[in-house]
């Protein structure tokens, strides 16, 4: 193992920025019944305690900074550690730091498909993913300036679901001839629960974009009529910079 100007001390950094992230994406979920504190009858009386704390938005917002802040951390010690260690000279120690960080920053291209919304984190303007975007980033240009949108009522309205409210909860629905495709929201995280109980969550528009289109075959297009409260932001393009 190389490095060690400190010790290995830069995994802690690493470890509480992944215990943060697992904080977050347990959020909502049911309690592992191995982790119950209490009795059965406890939970019965107090059925949210059977599940995971769900923080407030700002708090979340808040967390995930922490998270990327932490990131980016550990990224710069590591990288010192390396240098003052002797195992990376001037040259490559700049060369290695800016391209971890450039792949830190990095959305995927893997993760997206045409037509896919995202982001464009300079005016914070949803854009549609063309092919275009693509050739761009093959020249290794702009799917940096990219970052996914958070999965919300909103955005699903505009995206042809119908938002359902009742004594069990959240849902939002789409209706595919006799077939429906339905999200569930427990906690502030949407997911689908099929019917082996394998549970998949979703955090971005994309995710569900992608897994509609790989059950369906079709695309999760904007509703005509909340077209226009788009029209002015997508130009189907990313803007220059």
């Amino acid at each position: 193992m190389s490095g060690g100007a400190f010790e290995y001390k830069q995994y802690h950094i690493k470890q509480i920025a992944e215990e943060i992230q697992s904080e977050l994406d347990n959020q909502g979920k049911e309690r592992d019944l191995n982790e119950w504190q209490g009795s059965s009858e406890y939970y019965e009386k107090y059925p949210e305690e059977r599940f995971e704390i769900t923080y407030p938005k700002e708090i979340q917002d808040r967390m995930s900074e922490a998270v990327k802040a932490l990131e980016i951390a550990h990224i710069y010690a590591q990288r010192v550690d390396w240098y003052l260690s002797g195992d990376d000279g001037d040259e490559s120690f700049l060369r290695r730091l800016k391209e971890e960080l450039n792949q830190k920053k990095k959305m995927k291209a893997t993760e997206l498909r045409i037509n896919n919304w995202v982001q464009f984190k300079h005016t914070e303007t949803p854009v549609i993913i063309t092919l275009g975007d693509f050739v761009r980033e093959y020249k290794d240009e702009h799917l940096d300036d990219y970052e996914p949108i958070p999965l919300t009522e909103e955005w699903l309205k505009r995206l042809g679901f119908e938002i359902k409210k009742g004594a069990w909860g959240t849902s939002a629905e789409i209706r595919i001839g006799r077939a429906r495709y339905v999200l569930y929201q427990n906690r502030n995280v949407w997911s689908i629960n099929p019917t082996d109980g394998f549970r998949v969550d979703f955090k971005y528009i994309h995710t569900v974009q992608n897994h509609y289109f790989a059950l369906t075959g079709q695309e999760l297009n904007q509703n005509k009529e909340d077209a226009n409260s788009t029209d002015n932001f997508n130009n189907n393009s990313v803007p220059y910079v």
